[in-house]
């Protein structure tokens, strides 16, 4: 709590600013003292009052009704930033009107989720899918929303979020890929979780990052078919899922590596930006795009920054919204996200999706995540690099083994030019706060690269871990 304070006190030192600072007080945890609040007014120079939430609640009258403040839909609900994995975080702005018609629309539509039922988000409220998913979707339908304190992992195990799924009969569980990899690699041959009555469950929606075919057929194994194993692909700038499956329009069948069709409101197209031409044909990747204008909901602008929303986000020649991923279009009009655009690899001439080749690794049985990024070549430009962590059961004796095998799996699933220049075996990666893989940051280390370290990244540590390990594997001087 040291630490949030701190925090709290520069940013109001930054902002120059005498707004109000209230702070709760938990039972468990004595956080206040009559000294402490005077030496925090005195460290942020506050002059307006800090107060005490548990004390402000006990003044106010039980039949108190608090009238709303009627506002235009088109003024801005909040401004959220981005996690930040590609650069200084971006803050977002939102509009009132179309957040909570698409808030209500998402619940509805997508997760089926009414009046009375339990919907459970493991996420925080800092990160678009606790805004949407935790706080202003579950309330609007007038459902019960369920807010963990906490990892879904470690505590302390791997079952917590099991456990709240049968304590409270949950109808809907939205997570990320990268929590559901860490479970996986906790308990690999389902001991822990095999315990649980998950019958409640309805859907299981997954999204922040790209969810591998191999993560997606153990959701299925694990959850059981009836339950909707839902990948979702959207933004923190489009406000809502852009594709996913859905339950209460049209079920479409589930499918492992693609995140479903365009949602209400999106006109997604695969786009070679150079020939400024839309991309038709199935598995042919491009830059996905949204054709403007863009739905509710939709970000308006960057906070205090037009000129960078249209430089970052809008295409030369006005039409479409950029997303910054590459993909594809299958067969069935789904839409296959392979990975950012960021992270594309050009081999002597021919360009890679890292996201493939992480697809294919996940496909050894003993990693349980995957990283891969670029590392420069003298003689083919870039070459791919890949940072591994090994399930919890993996023996630290068959490390070597391991790494053969995952390079013979690229070798021959994807073919010579993909050939891994290295991989290193960590014990974690990099991630932000809302669990995406921060690859630029690993991208600069194995290049020898200066870097800064992303303000949104969850644990400093472990940028030191992965330095090291490469050192001792001598992978890097």
């Amino acid at each position: 709590e040291n630490k949030m304070k701190t925090n709290v006190s520069n940013a109001i030192k930054m902002a120059n600013s005498n707004a109000k600072v209230m702070i709760i007080q938990r039972e468990d945890v004595l956080i206040t003292t009559k000294e402490e609040i005077e030496a925090f007014k005195n460290e942020t120079k506050n002059n307006n009052d800090v107060l005490i939430y548990n004390e402000e609640m006990k003044k106010i009258p039980n039949d108190t009704f608090v009238q709303p403040v009627i506002v235009n839909s088109t003024d801005p609900v909040y401004i959220l930033y981005t996690s930040g994995t590609t650069g200084q975080p971006k803050g977002i702005v939102r509009d009132t009107g179309g957040c909570v018609v698409t808030a209500n629309y998402t619940m509805k539509y997508i997760m089926n989720i009414n009046q009375g039922d339990i919907s459970f988000c493991s996420s925080d409220i800092g990160w678009i899918v606790g805004h949407l998913f935790m706080v202003y979707g579950p309330l609007i339908r007038g459902a019960t929303t369920i807010l963990l304190e906490g990892k879904p992992v470690g505590t302390p195990d791997c079952s917590v979020c099991f456990n709240i799924i049968q304590k409270y009969k949950v109808k809907a569980f939205y997570s990320c890929p990268t929590a559901i990899r860490a479970i996986k690699r906790e308990d690999p041959e389902l001991k822990i979780i095999r315990k649980y009555d998950l019958s409640s469950l309805e859907s299981v929606e997954l999204s922040g990052e790209r969810c591998d075919p191999e993560s997606f057929k153990w959701c299925e194994e694990v959850f059981g078919k009836k339950v909707l194993i839902n990948d979702h692909w959207w933004q923190t700038e489009s406000g809502y899922p852009i594709c996913c499956n859905n339950i209460n329009i049209y079920r479409f069948p589930s499918k492992p590596g693609v995140t479903g069709h365009p949602n209400l409101g999106f006109n997604v197209q695969i786009v070679d930006l150079e020939k400024n031409e839309e991309i038709t044909t199935p598995h042919i990747h491009g830059a996905v795009c949204i054709k403007l204008p863009t739905p509710p909901s939709f970000m308006t602008t960057l906070y205090n920054n037009d000129e960078a929303f249209l430089q970052r986000y809008i295409s030369e020649n006005k039409q479409y919204y950029i997303t910054g991923d590459i993909g594809c279009w299958d067969e069935e009009g789904n839409v296959v996200i392979l990975s950012r655009r960021d992270d594309m690899i050009k081999i002597a001439g021919h360009r890679l999706t890292t996201g493939r080749m992480e697809e294919v690794i996940m496909k050894v049985k003993e990693v349980a995540e995957v990283a891969v990024v670029a590392v420069n070549d003298m003689l083919k430009g870039e070459l791919p690099f890949a940072f591994c962590v090994l399930k919890s059961t993996t023996k630290s004796e068959d490390e070597v083994k391991i790494v053969n095998s995952i390079k013979e799996i690229i070798a021959s699933n994807i073919g010579a030019i993909s050939r891994l220049k290295g991989v290193c075996v960590v014990n974690r990666l990099p991630k932000t706060r809302s669990g995406k893989i921060i690859r630029a940051l690993l991208k600069s280390i194995i290049n020898n690269e200066e870097y800064t370290i992303p303000p949104t990244i969850e644990d400093k540590k472990v940028v030191e871990e992965v330095k090291n390990k490469l050192k001792a594997d001598k992978l890097i001087k």
